[in-house]
């Protein structure tokens, strides 16, 4: 039996089309916030690119607020067969977002220690869990960024 790989896309850009914080003066010590995930995967450029949006939002009224969406465009490798809808989902869980995570990870990191505070840390989830995430493929540009993770 042939294995078929999953990570059949490679990431050609990563950008950060928004990027807000904003702090109190007095931040409560320890400071715990909590983030809404959202996420939209665009399948309109399918076979040849997956654009994926990864935001992460502060929850309700809290000291310290971010809002970040950052966008990954991910093009597939050459040679590869043409991704179905499983091959498109086992990539972004199992590749994308972990690709992604770190370097939404560490710009909040970098930001947050800019403004005079403890850095925060944004740990990877364990798992992305499809669920959770309520991934939705969208091949309508105006469609908005649909799922959260707590």
């Amino acid at each position: 039996m042939k294995t078929v790989s999953t990570n059949r896309f490679k990431m050609s850009e990563a950008f950060f089309p928004v990027l807000s914080f904003s702090r109190a003066g007095n931040l409560p010590e320890p400071l715990n916030i909590q983030l809404r995930i959202q996420l939209q995967v665009r399948t309109d450029k399918l076979p040849d690119q997956l654009q994926i949006h990864l935001k992460t939002e502060t929850i309700e009224d809290q000291p310290f607020k971010i809002s970040v969406l950052m966008v990954g465009i991910f093009d597939l490798i050459d040679g590869e067969p043409d991704p179905d809808p499983k091959a498109v989902d086992d990539f972004v869980i199992n590749h994308a977002l972990f690709s992604m995570w770190p370097l939404m990870a560490s710009t909040v990191r970098q930001i947050s220690a800019r403004m005079g505070m403890e850095p925060l840390k944004m740990a990877p989830p364990a798992r992305f869990e499809i669920d959770d995430l309520e991934i939705t493929m969208s091949k309508n540009a105006e469609s908005g960024l649909i799922g959260v993770h707590d």
